[in-house]
This record gives structure tokens, C-alpha cells and sequence, in this order.
């Protein structure tokens, strides 16, 4: 694989990683703010990005 290739996942990586720990820092943030009743679909949408962020991790490194 070219090296700029290699560093432009390597950047991708790095931002999904960034995404899921400001997401993390919202969803707790929010989750103080909002109702009971919206936590289960907080934790929801939480599950699928961390599962969407693994996936991509995982096509990454067999790229």
C-alpha cells in the first residue's frame, strides 16, 4: 500500500476515534439533561456508532 494511502486511513482511523469519544462525551452530557425515558434510545444510537466505528476499524485494516 502507497504511504499516502497508509496515511490516509491511518487520518480516518484517528477521526473515528475522536468521533466516538466526543459522542461519548455528548450522549453523557445529554443524557443528564433529558427524560428516563430517552436514555434506552441514547444507549441505542451510542451501540450502533461504537458497532459502525468497529466495522470501518476492521475494513481498515484488511484494506
Amino acid at each position: 500500500m502507497s504511504n499516502k494511502l497508509y496515511k490516509v486511513f491511518e487520518e480516518v482511523e484517528q477521526n473515528a476515534q475522536l468521533l466516538s469519544k466526543y459522542w461519548h462525551n455528548f450522549s453523557t452530557e445529554i443524557s443528564e439533561h433529558l427524560p428516563d425515558t430517552y436514555h434506552a434510545e441514547l444507549q441505542e444510537l451510542s451501540d450502533k456508532l461504537e458497532i459502525a466505528i468497529d466495522n470501518l476499524m476492521v475494513l481498515l485494516e484488511h484494506i
